[in-house]
């Protein structure tokens, strides 16, 4: 199995639309957070009126729209360990 070369890129439009390639899952999402694993770690979006616009799996990529406060990554190590995305994110 051939491995795949991480194809993440991030877009952010006056704090108000974003664009993500190289989403490998979405974990979780509502109206404040969206938290996403990208094939360069897990990634937390935090904001007000959040929304899934676009969202291809096949691809990727992913849309967002609402007013975004902060955008954190986590060391893309910890996607490879034994636990939970959970525990990891909030260490």
């Amino acid at each position: 199995m051939e491995e795949r070369k991480p194809n993440h890129k991030l877009t952010l439009i006056m704090r108000k639309s974003c664009s993500l390639s190289g989403v490998v899952d979405v974990v979780s999402f509502d109206e404040q957070e969206v938290v996403l694993e990208t094939d360069m770690g897990a990634m937390i979006i935090c904001g007000e009126d959040l929304s899934v616009t676009n969202l291809s799996v096949d691809s990727g990529d992913v849309s967002l729209t609402g007013k975004i406060d902060s955008i954190k990554y986590t060391d893309a190590s910890m996607k490879r360990s034994g636990e939970s995305l959970w525990k990891r994110l909030w260490k």
